[in-house]
């Protein structure tokens, strides 16, 4: 039975190519062409190994389905010397197809066969027995390994190639481009072939993880893998195979014939590679063995004056085991020659396996040593060296790298440096350092593993308890705090405000400006907005007492985070940008970051709550701009949470800037990624993003459920921020679905937020002004709104965002100030227009269309929903996919065609609104409430809500009372 690769003997690449799909589509067509005597020269490069022949043995392949004639011409590198070789041995397969080409062989072979004066004719007489062959077929000419063929062989191939294009062949070259036997000629002859012959290159590269995995995936392995191990195996093969095909093949045969496909952990390199490479290697002087040996414990990359050093070779000595090892491809020389690598990391395994563990470590130990008194040693390099030979020293040194990789970003190599030391640590009986728990986890927060993060940093806080070190326990406890920002805010307020209880107790400046800062933060989350500035300020003048560059700027991004928290958006911009001066010249990324997503979101998110005139102070590429680096940054450095937070900010942006659907993938990126890594309050941000931008798609069943997660997550966290933001726009939505239940989540706020300026209170106004048109409430809507223009800078002649002023006309225009309202609307057109806002302007232009029609002038009229089309058309055309586009189109044709229905007739509605009767409508069909919620987008609970609310409104009782009163009342028509 054929079992693939199920026996070790099977393994081969013959019938699968991972990543060599789209050469051997060109190679087929090509070979097509040819039939029809478009003849083409293909030549394919690589190193050793990378699948040359494999590639060419499916051209063979397909060349013989097609009744091709195929011949094949090798090169060897015990033929290099021997002119013509591969050209004798194709005219050997030739002679039996055509007469009279025995006669070229022998001239071939002859000694006078390469001079210069029989050379034309030679030429042309292998060429002519080639076109004689192509008479009626289609010819395949493979030469394989040109790198080892002579010169002369080498010559007649360029002079052959050019003839090619005129008859029905198709002429494959394959070699080793950086091959050190290849000849001189050999380097001049592919451009030449390239430029003479318009060769086609193929230079196949190693293979990448994604193509192993392919290779992996088709096989066999059900008796030897479960589809559980085979992410570890595609590991396991690509690392230790550098993706190349031939190695990689000899690794899976030998973990098939040792059982051991399933246990990839510590294996030896396959016996067929290691008997090449050593019979290579055996072919050398004792001493070269011996310095062979010596650099494998180097490592792939052998620096030749620390490879001297360890040796006390001679130049001369080294110098000659280093030509001898790379005429024997063991060793390739760097372009400046000061180093060497082995050919493979396959051979420098084998070498290194070969010797005594004992001999090794103390190759380790002296490598280390030697490194470490180095003028700029390589931490990472003399901790691996220390390690491998059971040194304690390696701790220092594993510790050294872990902050050298902090300070590069490199999160996953900080807390594997710590994770390498803690064992080492274990293995000798030595402690590690308890500052170690501490960078570890900075590192695993960085990568989204927040509760092995808190594990480290209470190992941290119980060590400084017990020693007593109070400046240590204040840190422990201000890191706890921020961790816990992320999730629970009770729980980081307690770790925070003990923190700043410690601070005063040591006498360290710079300790208790951090902790003043890191509790002003957490005041501002949970709108203790004008004691969290006083911190922020004390803790600013400290640092710039102490001339902390690195504090101010910290201070100043949590200024400008707490400033537009308190709706002050220029000091928030001015300490921002501040903030990123600063950032850029000390390259902190991570504060970069953070600052940059922060600026673009004062450039216009969400509806309400920015301030028209600072938006006006940029450019639109400059806020969204912000947003774009910001992620860049975060993805370069590893930093989920910061892309995570970037990607909402940009989101809510792009939600009114520029598009909904573009806010929309921002969003579902930054909640796969919170989700991913627990931040709950990142999560709440994007689905706050997603609730908005699904309204303004509108799809207001879809926002109401996202919104609704939104508040209960924020309630979760306890983030007062966070809560009346969530039901302020929660509010909105639901009264898009015609829901006017958004004025009881917002009344018990009304005390507290109706007059405030910060950014939470003035989402909650525009959204209860809102309640209160709806309600009918007309004279205490326009208050609040005129309450919430005054609070921007007016100075720039803006009276506020688009979309307050746009309600400010709507209000005006339910109490018959017409005039009033049009200027209001005129003033919301032109700041959507001078601010870029894409969004809102197809809104504002229905409204004036619907003040048009009140006046009677239905060509003013027309002229607005005309251009209201043409608005929301350019949001539309840049919506992907087509049920939302389609979704869209359709709610804005609902809203035009409202405006042509306000002279008709009312219908018939029984008080219920839009969503009332949608609901109603689906009960009386026979749908379940937990069907209906899935229809809609909607929870069950909201469900249960809208009939109460039926029954009430239809004074009923029942699902089946309601229907029949729907009915007989036709409310469904």
């Amino acid at each position: 039975m054929d079992r693939g690769l199920g026996s070790s003997d099977s393994v081969d690449l013959t019938h699968i190519l991972p990543g060599r799909e789209q050469d051997q589509q060109e190679l087929n067509a090509l070979l097509h062409r040819a039939s029809r005597g478009d003849g083409n020269v293909v030549l394919i490069s690589g190193e050793a190994g990378i699948g040359k022949t494999t590639l060419s043995e499916r051209i063979i392949g397909q060349a013989q389905q097609l009744g091709a004639l195929v011949l094949i011409g090798n090169c060897y590198a015990t033929t290099t010397g021997q002119p013509f070789a591969p050209w004798i041995a194709i005219h050997e397969q030739l002679r039996s197809t055509l007469p009279g080409s025995t006669s070229t062989t022998q001239v071939l072979s002859s000694e006078t066969a390469d001079t210069a004066a029989s050379r034309d004719e030679l030429y042309e007489r292998v060429t002519g027995d080639f076109r004689r062959a192509t008479n009626g077929q289609t010819l395949v000419v493979i030469f394989e390994d040109i790198h080892w063929a002579d010169t002369a062989s080498l010559e007649l191939l360029r002079y052959f190639a050019r003839q090619v294009a005129a008859v029905p062949m198709l002429l494959v070259v394959t070699f080793r481009e950086q091959a050190p036997e290849s000849s001189d000629h050999l380097a001049t002859l592919i451009p030449d072939l390239v430029r003479e012959s318009r060769a086609h290159r193929f230079e196949l590269r190693p293979l990448d993880q994604s193509q192993v995995q392919t290779f992996v995936e088709t096989q066999q392995l059900h008796d030897h893998l479960t589809p559980a191990g085979v992410p570890s195996l595609v590991e396991y093969l690509h690392t230790r195979s550098e993706g190349n095909p031939f190695f990689m093949t000899e690794l899976l045969r030998d973990l098939i014939r040792e059982g051991d496909v399933a246990r990839v952990d510590v294996l030896p390199v396959p016996s067929l590679v290691r008997q090449v490479i050593e019979n290579r290697v055996h072919q050398l002087s004792d001493t070269s063995q011996r310095l062979l040996a010596l650099a494998s414990v180097i490592g792939q990359d052998v620096p030749i004056d620390l490879w001297q050093q360890i040796s006390d070779a001679d130049d001369s000595t080294l110098s000659t085991v280093i030509e001898d090892s790379i005429a024997s491809h063991i060793l390739r020389q760097s372009p400046d020659g000061w180093r060497v690598q082995f050919e493979h990391g396959l051979i420098q395994e084998t070498l290194y396996q070969a010797q005594i563990a004992l001999r090794r470590r103390g190759t380790h130990r002296l490598i280390a040593e030697c490194l470490a008194g180095h003028s700029r040693p390589s931490p990472g390099t003399i901790a691996h060296h220390f390690g491998q030979a059971g040194d304690s020293r390696a701790i220092e040194w594993y510790l050294r790298s872990a902050r050298e990789a902090l300070e590069l970003y490199a999160a996953r190599d900080a807390a594997r440096a710590i994770d390498q030391a803690e064992d080492l640590a274990r293995e000798t009986g030595v402690e590690v350092p308890p500052d170690a728990f501490r960078m570890r986890a900075l590192a695993l927060e960085m990568l989204g593993d927040a509760e092995s993060a808190r594990a480290d940093l209470v190992r941290f806080l119980d060590h400084a308890r017990e020693s007593g070190n109070r400046s240590s326990e204040c840190q422990a406890l201000i890191d706890l705090g921020m961790l816990w920002s992320a999730r629970d805010y009770q729980q980081c307020g307690q770790y925070l405000q003990r923190a700043l209880e410690i601070s005063h107790q040591v006498d360290d400046d710079h300790l208790r400006a951090q902790c003043l800062n890191r509790l002003a933060n957490w005041q501002a989350n949970v709108g203790e907005l004008s004691t969290a500035l006083d911190h922020h300020r004390q803790a600013l003048q400290i640092f710039e007492e102490l001339s902390d560059q690195d504090g101010i700027a910290d201070t100043l991004d949590l200024l400008g985070t707490t400033a537009y928290l308190a709706g002050d958006y220029l000091p928030s911009r001015d300490y921002l940008e501040r903030s990123i001066a600063i950032s850029r010249d000390q390259s902190n990324k991570v504060r970069l970051s953070s600052s940059l997503a922060l600026l673009c979101n004062i450039g216009g998110d969400m509806d309400s709550t920015f301030d028209a005139s600072i938006v006006a102070s940029r450019s639109h590429d400059y806020w969204i701009g912000a947003g774009e680096e910001s992620i860049q940054i975060s993805r370069e450095i590893g930093l989920l949470s910061g892309e995570a937070f970037a990607l909402a900010m940009l989101g809510s942006v792009h939600c009114f800037r520029s598009n909904p659907a573009t806010a929309l993938e921002c969003a579902e990126q930054a909640e796969s990624i919170a989700q991913r890594i627990g931040h709950e309050q990142w999560l709440t941000a994007a689905s706050l993003v997603l609730g908005v931008a699904w309204s303004e798609l509108l799809d207001q069943s879809r926002a109401v459920y996202y919104l609704e997660r939104t508040l209960s997550q924020a309630r979760a966290m306890g983030s007062h921020l966070w809560i009346l933001t969530a039901a302020a726009a929660l509010a909105n939505a639901r009264l898009e679905l015609g829901d006017a239940s958004g004025k009881a989540l917002l009344k018990p706020f009304r005390k507290t937020q109706a007059s405030g300026k910060a950014h939470a209170d003035r989402a909650f106004q525009f959204a209860w002004a809102r309640q209160l048109r709806a309600a009918g409430e007309l004279d205490e809507a326009l208050a609040v709104i005129d309450q919430l223009i005054s609070l921007n800078d007016r100075r720039s002649g803006l009276e506020g965002t688009p979309q307050v002023v746009l309600l400010r006309g709507e209000i005006l225009q339910d109490l018959g100030r017409l005039d009033e309202a049009d200027a209001a609307l005129e003033h919301a057109e032109y700041v959507a227009e001078l601010i870029d806002l894409t969004g809102i302007r197809w809104r504002v232009q229905i409204a004036r269309a619907a003040l048009e029609q009140k006046r009677g002038d239905q060509a003013g009229s027309a002229a607005f929903l005309d251009a209201a089309r043409v608005s929301a058309g350019r949001i539309a055309r840049d919506i992907r996919d087509p049920a939302i586009r389609e979704r869209f189109t359709e709610g804005v044709a609902h809203r035009i065609a409202r405006v042509h229905d306000t002279d008709r007739p009312a219908k018939n509605t029984a008080g219920l609104s839009p969503r009332e009767l949608e609901v109603l409508q689906l009960v009386a069909s026979g749908v379940t409430d937990s069907r209906v919620a899935e229809q809609l987008f909607i929870s069950p609970r909201t469900v249960a809500r809208h009939l109460q609310s039926i029954y009430t409104k239809l004074n009923v009782n029942s699902r089946t009372a309601a229907t029949r009163y729907a009915l007989e009342h036709d409310l469904f028509s």
